[in-house]
């Protein structure tokens, strides 16, 4: 928690140095950006601090919060790769946006499905399957 908080703060300051300099950006990137991460590190760490003052996650909830923080750094690292290196693909799929989103979006589609069907159907979509129960014992 306490490194989404310094990661947090860190992110604003960026964000506001960025915002004060000549064109607006720092290193490069806009001022949004900064903002953005910094937003994501925020919940991030108000999720830690609820948890830690609720006590123990158990069974779907905790389940739920894995789902979301692996998906999540999965999706910043598709859309890095699939949106932000157009140079790594063949020249015909360069200009094609919406064939290289396809990756991205299905990260997406993958984590609000899980995050629906675990959350929805709480323990029944955790509990071994019966058959896998019995290898087990």
């Amino acid at each position: 928690m306490l490194a989404a908080v310094a990661i947090c703060v860190c992110e604003f300051v960026l964000g506001f140095a960025a915002l004060n300099s000549a064109d607006g950006r720092m290193d490069g990137y806009p001022a949004q950006l900064f903002f953005v991460f910094g937003v994501v590190a925020m919940l991030s760490a108000l999720g830690d601090a609820r948890t830690l003052w609720a006590g123990r996650l158990a069974g779907a909830k905790r389940l739920a919060r894995h789902i979301w923080r692996m998906c999540f750094a999965m999706w910043i690292a598709t859309a890095s790769f699939f949106l932000g290196q157009p140079k790594v693909f063949p020249e015909p799929l360069r200009h094609l946006m919406g064939v290289r989103a396809i990756p991205v979006l299905l990260v997406l589609a993958v984590m609000f499905y899980w995050l629906a069907r675990v959350l929805f159907k709480g323990q029944a979509a955790i509990r071994q399957p019966s058959h896998m129960a019995q290898a087990s014992q």
